[in-house]
This record gives structure tokens, C-alpha cells and sequence, in this order.
């Protein structure tokens, strides 16, 4: 399972947003990556016009992590990783949505 962003890992104001990330196999990752339009289309279904007009805000905030931020990072999503993965095995399927780190 691959991790695609639909707004580039190089942006930093929304590489960790849960908005920009959707789990998909590695030969879908590599055909939407080959092909923006069908990317797109992916994106609009998942997401709808407005959380992708949210998320392209956000993608335009100028965006500077230092260093001791990404240990509260690391620690922020340490802990919303342990409560998806206590919702999954208490029976949950689909999509389970996450609190990014801000």
C-alpha cells in the first residue's frame, strides 16, 4: 500500500494533512501518477469541491518546520496512529479519519 498526496510532498503546509493523502495499492499510485487528469478526477470524488477548495488554501500558506516541531509532530501522530489502530481492531472498516498535525 502506497500513501498518494494529491497536492505534493514538497509543499510542507499540507504534506502531513489528512486531506492530502489517500492509502491506494502501488500500481494505482503509479497509473494516477502518470496521469494528473485521472488523479484529479480521484481527488474530486474523494474529496468533493469543497474540502479540495480547503485543502488548496491551506496549499498556499508559506510553511517553515524546525527542528523541535517535528518531535511534537512525530509524537502527535504517534498518538492518532495508536487510536486508528484501536479502531480498526474493535471492528471499524473504511476510511477512518485522522487529526492532522497544525
Amino acid at each position: 500500500m502506497h500513501c498518494s498526496h494529491f497536492i505534493s510532498r514538497g509543499n510542507h503546509a499540507v504534506r502531513y494533512d489528512p486531506l492530502n493523502a489517500l492509502c491506494i495499492c502501488a500500481s494505482c499510485h503509479k497509473f494516477l501518477g502518470e496521469n494528473p487528469y485521472e488523479h484529479t478526477k480521484l481527488v474530486m470524488s474523494v474529496l468533493g469541491g469543497a474540502l479540495m477548495e480547503i485543502l488548496q488554501d491551506k496549499s498556499r500558506r508559506i510553511m517553515r518546520r524546525r527542528k523541535h516541531d517535528l518531535e511534537d509532530m512525530y509524537q502527535h501522530y504517534k498518538g492518532e496512529l495508536a487510536k486508528m489502530k484501536e479502531r480498526r481492531a474493535s471492528g471499524e472498516s473504511g476510511r477512518i479519519e485522522f487529526v492532522g498535525y497544525d
